[in-house]
């Protein structure tokens, strides 16, 4: 094979692996979700709507324990509505980074796994209360900024919450994806 055939081919490859890789970043970051929870008999009661904003901080964020202009962080919108007509509890929430250690709402997390839920940690409910009194009141609809951030690399905030629904508990799981960027900010 010519030199010349050898370079076009090497040049097509690196081609198509750069074209790979910004595909990939793309589909990291398409992170926008619509999750539900459904009662037995399939009625919609919670929803949980999920919207990637990129890697520069919301205007409403709350102060953060690190800089973001100088920590590479991935910052999410998360909205609930409680659309059942009656009120929802809240009787579990639980969240951690899947891959390694670190501590989120306080909770320290020693380790993570390969797979959901291996950094998984429960937020005593009774100590810390979430949303409003551990409650999705009827037609409640609350939105909150949140951040990922982790210095091993490419990594997941699981969650994880439970309501109690005519008598039983009901789960929805879901995570949120961070993608270490090259530094520049969107």
């Amino acid at each position: 094979m010519s030199a010349l055939a050898k370079r076009t081919i090497f040049l097509m490859f690196a081609h198509f692996l750069s074209f790979a890789i910004t595909i990939g970043v793309t589909v990291a970051h398409a992170q926008n979700q619509r999750l539900e929870i459904k009662s037995e008999a399939g009625q919609t009661l919670l929803i949980v709507e999920q919207e990637y904003l990129g890697k520069k901080p919301p205007p409403n964020m709350p102060k953060l324990p690190h800089d973001p202009a100088a920590v590479d962080t991935d910052f999410y919108r998360l909205t609930y509505r409680n659309v059942s007509g009656a009120p929802l509890n809240l009787v579990r929430y639980a969240i951690g980074l899947r891959f390694g250690a670190g501590t989120l709402y306080g909770v320290k997390s020693d380790q993570g796994s390969d797979t959901f839920g291996g950094g998984l940690k429960e937020i005593d409910l009774k100590r810390q209360i979430m949303f409003d009194k551990n409650a999705f009141p009827v037609g409640y609809t609350r939105t909150y900024s949140h951040w990922v951030s982790s210095p091993r690399g490419a990594n997941y905030m699981d969650r994880e919450i439970a309501i109690e629904h005519d008598g039983k508990q009901l789960t929805l799981r879901w995570a949120m994806q961070y993608v270490k960027g090259d530094g520049a900010r969107e």
